[in-house]
């Protein structure tokens, strides 16, 4: 009984290690991990349109962007996706929508950046 449970257990570990190289071979694992280029920077706050906040920030590869924002520090209700575009993430948050925002934090590929570990001030 003991020896077919380890040859069950072995047949399965092999299984599984063949479908991660499979995958790794098409780039499918790739998307799992987390880019080592999706630092924010030259992060810019534009609030000269009327009626907007223009947030935008570059990163070295194409990342997933995302502006948490809200009325304060500890509520951050609020999240917009980011339009990415030769290297430039860029949201724009009506204030008309969303009145009274004051905060905010990036959030680029499920890591959260603000400015030291806390929330920017949109003021």
């Amino acid at each position: 009984m003991k020896k077919t449970l380890g040859i069950i257990s072995l047949l399965v570990l092999l299984a599984v290690s063949g479908v991660l190289l499979a995958l790794k071979k098409d780039d499918i694992v790739s998307y799992l991990t987390p880019q080592k280029d999706c630092t924010p920077f030259n992060m810019l706050v534009n609030k000269e349109v009327k009626d907007k906040v223009v947030i935008s920030w570059e990163t070295k590869g194409k990342c997933t962007g995302v502006v948490k924002f809200g009325r304060d520090v500890e509520s951050l209700d609020y999240w917009l996706s980011s339009k990415f575009e030769n290297k430039k993430n860029v949201v724009t948050i009506d204030t008309q929508t969303y009145k009274n925002i004051r905060y905010f934090v990036i959030v680029s590929n499920n890591e959260v950046y603000g400015l030291d570990g806390k929330a920017v001030s949109i003021d």
